[in-house]
């Protein structure tokens, strides 16, 4: 390697050539980093132990799954009808929470649970989005699902929000069954 030439020259005499070479080299190597914010790893691990907590819950049908929902938590629900007609509902947390308490009894009679695979976890601002396809046992159905996931003003990660679809096996009220 040549170490005489006018460039080494020069990188010899000015020192805050230098500093500002490094500097700038740190700047690159920084700007090329996963960005992470607040939480950063540890947001995602705590987004896959409530996703766990989640699931190990809802199989064992405890009424607890509901102590996971924020309590201004929005589930909006797709609603696919036996006759093609789709209908889109927000329920908010204040319903939502009381009825899975109550439905976990019939759940468990029915053995009503869902399985969760493709499971991807990604950072959506202060919020993790949990996204995979859910085949639900009991209908016998798959479809899409996604969580939203955050931290309450204690910390503690809670359910934000949910986007499931039902495939529901009867028609849509009021409306005339296609024919096949």
């Amino acid at each position: 390697m040549r170490t005489n030439g006018p460039c080494m020259a020069i990188w010899q005499r000015h020192p805050k050539l230098r500093l500002s070479a490094f500097v700038g080299l740190l700047l690159l190597v920084m700007a090329t980093l996963p960005a992470r914010g607040a939480g950063g790893d540890a947001g995602l691990a705590s987004a896959k132990g409530l996703f766990m907590r989640y699931q190990a819950l809802e199989r064992s049908f405890d009424p607890a799954l509901a102590d996971l929902y924020a309590d201004d938590a929005v589930i909006r629900v797709k609603r696919v009808y036996v006759n093609g007609v789709v209908r889109y509902l927000n329920v908010p947390a204040e319903l939502y929470k009381p009825a899975l308490r109550q439905s976990a009894a019939t759940a468990r009679e029915q053995g009503d649970f869902n399985e969760y695979s493709g499971v991807r976890y990604r950072r959506d601002g202060e919020r993790v989005r949990i996204d995979a396809e859910r085949y639900s046992v009991w209908q016998h159905y798959r479809s899409p699902w996604s969580l939203w996931v955050a931290p309450d003003a204690k910390g503690r990660w809670l359910i934000r929000e949910e986007h499931l679809e039902q495939h529901l096996s009867v028609p849509a009220h009021g409306e005339v069954p296609k024919k096949p």
